[in-house]
């Protein structure tokens, strides 16, 4: 650890994921295991790049203040028995993915929001059927190559490479489990 440094305008409830972009950090404040009715919106803190370079210990972030779309639909209160629990998110060009983890059926559902600050609304992109519960996401921008983390219920740990020729999310994607250790992303 170089240096702390305290957003003022934030709490942690629930941070699940980091990413970043040329501009900003983005934390991504959404995990709800229960489904329940939250009295307070999910949140990704938009931390301004450039805000760290200044000598102060404390700065504000931006924030993006979000629901999910038919997100009112599903609140059920029952722990584990949601399509609304987000662990993972990725910064791709002029939006914010985000990867919800569908706990009875073990589908992602991909959102996606733009990078802005205020609020909106995380419109559905897709469903994934990985066979897994997804908790992290990175996109490697240089070799086009997404990968996404997350375990089964039977609690093994799943590494899915999907590589992506076109635009992200285009392809079809067949996931197949590799322990961590073992995945080297390109040179």
């Amino acid at each position: 650890m170089v240096r702390w440094i305290r957003i003022l305008n934030s709490n942690n409830y629930d941070w699940e994921d980091l990413a970043q972009d040329d501009k900003y950090f983005y934390i991504g404040d959404f995990g709800d295991n229960s489904g329940s009715p939250r009295a307070r919106p999910r949140t990704i803190f938009m931390v301004p790049k450039e805000k760290l370079l200044q000598t102060s210990d404390s700065i504000m972030a931006d924030t993006l203040r979000f629901v999910f779309q038919d997100w009112f639909n599903d609140r059920n209160g029952e722990e584990n028995n949601t399509n609304f629990d987000c662990e993972a998110m990725i910064s791709f060009k002029d939006s914010l993915y985000l990867f919800s983890k569908q706990w009875k059926n073990e589908k992602t559902t991909v959102f996606v929001l733009p990078k802005i600050s205020g609020t909106a609304v995380a419109r559905k992109k897709t469903v994934y059927n990985l066979g897994s519960l997804v908790t992290g996401a990175t996109y490697y921008e240089q070799g086009n190559l997404l990968a996404l983390t997350g375990y089964h219920t039977d609690m093994k740990s799943y590494l899915t490479p999907l590589h992506q020729t076109a635009k992200l999310f285009t392809l079809p994607m067949s996931p197949f489990p590799k322990r961590d250790s073992e995945f080297r992303l390109p040179s």
